[in-house]
């Protein structure tokens, strides 16, 4: 799979959600989430400190959101 005629970096798997639709899911690591995640949730140039309790908050997001969607093919949207 291509975006832009790039190759997607991560695994997707394609699946048929109750409404009959198709999702793509794309399975990512945790902290590789977090990596791509954290910049466009607030800028780099902050302090260190408030860079790591944005790290925190998204990590306690991310898994209580995988948490409460252990029926579902997705943890987060």
């Amino acid at each position: 799979v291509r975006i832009d005629q790039e190759p997607v970096p991560y695994d997707l798997e394609v699946v048929v959600n109750k409404r009959g639709l198709l999702d793509v899911v794309a399975w990512l690591d945790l902290e590789e989430y977090l990596a791509g995640d954290l910049p466009s949730e607030m800028p780099v140039a902050w302090p260190e400190e408030a860079l790591k309790a944005q790290a925190v908050a998204a990590r306690s997001f991310v898994l209580r959101m995988a948490k409460d969607r252990r029926s579902r093919h997705f943890d987060v949207d």
